[in-house]
């Protein structure tokens, strides 16, 4: 067995045998695909007397990676949750259903059937070759990861969620839950951001949230930003893109309030790149997600600011690395609606987001009006201010903590991966 700390040799490992796992999944030879999925499994940190099994996604790691830096107690190691998929499109690939249909349509009980088979014997394999002593994943609903869960059950593996939804506007949350009841909470232990939502999942009566221990114990990711404020910044502003048509999916606007938010998002984007352009000695990075449809929004303000000409060498568009790290590294945190003005606020960065009209701020800000320290900006001007005003104070200062921030992280001690580790080791010392 093959624990690699280096991502890129997985990736590598993954490039090389994913397709011979393939092959092996539709021939149903399941033993074959688990030892061929075990040589692309790789650990966050070094052995330790207990060891999680987790499926793999983004920010799932970079929280399961604090925890390992920062508590360093718990060993966790990793398989691609899409190595499952593979097994649960071989039986489901003609059949309609939902994450809310899945567990209340019979006519899927045969596909769940030989899912749960195929993935007994590839889980059997796993646990021979890596001797994990629990399961731990990122959320609840996914159909592949119900069936994991049903078979942990049976093999008395302990299951824990370290549940990373949640920070979202009070309208949007009531309507996550409302969904979640039609799916079981099949978990022996949940952590979440806070204790809010804790609450939620016993108020809210979600199936199985009676009979699971349900722990608010922060944001493990964000324990990186303790020494944040004492980082000395560059001269760097780092916006964190957004997408309007992601802020106005879901929402029932007339055509002129819809025009006006992408008005609004548009705007700051071009005050940003302005700000790159105007500023020759301010380095300025706009980071987008990943997608290429996020690059592609930012390309075209870009081109209609800078036309013909080439990009000025202090603006840098990108939708790779940390956000953590960006934000350590920058003096102006900028955004909307999202976790990075959190974060920016941790690491003691001033941080600015755009002026919304109030109609639109009331339905969509997920921040409580207790959190402090956000400049709204709404023109360039003010942009300008903000830069300026962050080069005249000093470069180190002290987070901004807030009763408002603990609504939403529990508590600004930095202090979650510890809070973490000590639950799950507790469930884990339970269930011996």
């Amino acid at each position: 067995m093959i624990f690699s700390r280096l991502h890129k040799l997985s990736a590598l490992a993954d490039v090389t045998l994913f397709p011979l796992y393939r092959w092996a999944v539709r021939n149903e030879f399941f033993k074959c695909a688990a030892i061929l999925a075990s040589l692309t499994i790789f650990a966050l940190n070094g052995r330790r007397e207990r060891r999680l099994l987790f499926l793999d996604r983004s920010i799932f790691r970079l929280d399961l990676e604090t925890m390992a830096k920062v508590s360093d107690r718990v060993q966790y190691v990793g398989v691609q949750r899409k190595y499952f998929k593979e097994v649960l499109d071989l039986y489901f690939c003609d059949l309609e259903f939902s994450e809310t249909t899945y567990h209340h349509d019979k006519s899927l009980d045969q596909a769940k059937k030989r899912t749960r088979a195929a993935f007994e014997k590839i889980l059997l394999v796993l646990h021979r070759l890596i001797r994990f002593d629990g399961i731990i994943t990122c959320n609840f609903g996914y159909p592949d990861q119900q069936e994991i869960f049903s078979i942990a059950r049976e093999k008395n593996w302990p299951i824990v969620i370290l549940y990373k939804e949640g920070l979202l506007p009070k309208n949007q949350l009531d309507e996550l839950f409302q969904e979640y009841r039609k799916k079981y909470l099949n978990c022996d232990l949940l952590l979440c951001y806070n204790e809010g939502l804790a609450r939620l999942f016993y108020v809210s009566d979600v199936p199985g949230s009676a009979r699971t221990i349900i722990k608010p114990v922060g944001v493990p990711r964000l324990d990186v930003l303790r020494d944040g404020a004492r980082a000395r910044p560059k001269k760097q502003v780092v916006f964190f893109s957004f997408f309007p048509e992601d802020k106005i999916r879901f929402a029932i606007l007339k055509a002129a309030e819809r025009l006006e938010i992408e008005s609004v998002a548009s705007n700051f984007h071009k005050n940003v790149v302005r700000l790159a352009l105007e500023n020759p000695d301010l380095s300025v990075v706009i980071k987008t997600k990943t997608a290429p449809k996020y690059l592609r929004y930012v390309d075209d303000i870009v081109r209609a600011s800078v036309g013909d000409k080439e990009l000025p060498s202090n603006l840098r568009i990108t939708n790779e690395g940390s956000a953590l790290d960006l934000i350590k590294e920058s003096a102006v945190v900028l955004g909307s609606h999202s976790t990075t003005l959190i974060e920016g606020l941790l690491a003691g960065r001033p941080v600015g987001c755009p002026l919304f009209p109030q109609w639109f701020e009331s339905e969509h800000n997920f921040l409580p009006s207790e959190v402090v320290g956000i400049r709204t900006i709404s023109n360039y001007d003010a942009l300008l201010n903000l830069v300026k005003e962050s080069a005249e104070t000093a470069s180190i200062t002290m987070p901004i903590r807030s009763k408002g921030l603990e609504q939403l992280i529990f508590t600004t001690d930095f202090d979650a991966s510890r809070r973490a580790e000590e639950e799950i080791l507790e469930l884990l010392s339970v269930t011996d």
